[in-house]
């Protein structure tokens, strides 16, 4: 720092360190934070619905994420569940989509990127509980 250079000055009513008060991003994010449990209650009915279509076998190995644009976006836990539901199953499953769910016209599987669904980590049983 150079002679005669000033330090900015806090602002009016609010000394270094405190938090600033509320400004008009408060109303954004109440806003947004109202509207994720529908989002995951849609998410369910989803999951639900994937899940009476493809059974409850398949449905175990897998995690629905959403729906856009009538794709359903699911990952699954095997490189094996990943083929089958790319080919003949996946074609089973839209024929079996129950009439009440939001319509779907394909599905889009990938590999989940981390643990299996349901699993609590690596080396850990499925549940997720350590004995």
């Amino acid at each position: 720092m150079t002679a005669g250079a000033a330090t900015p000055a806090p602002r009016e009513g609010r000394r270094r360190g405190e938090p600033a008060a509320p400004g008009p991003l408060a109303p954004l994010v109440r806003a947004a934070l109202r509207r994720v449990p529908r989002r995951s209650a849609a998410l369910e009915r989803l999951a639900a619905a994937f899940a009476e279509a493809a059974g409850p076998d398949v449905a175990r190995g897998t995690r629905v994420r959403g729906r856009r644009a009538g794709v359903l976006h699911v990952e699954v836990e095997s490189p094996a569940l990943l083929y089958e539901l790319r080919g003949f199953r996946g074609e089973e499953i839209l024929r079996r989509w129950p009439a009440d769910a939001p319509p779907v016209a394909r599905l889009r599987v990938r590999l989940a990127a981390g643990p299996p669904p349901g699993s609590g980590g690596p080396g850990t049983p499925r549940g997720g509980r350590r004995s």
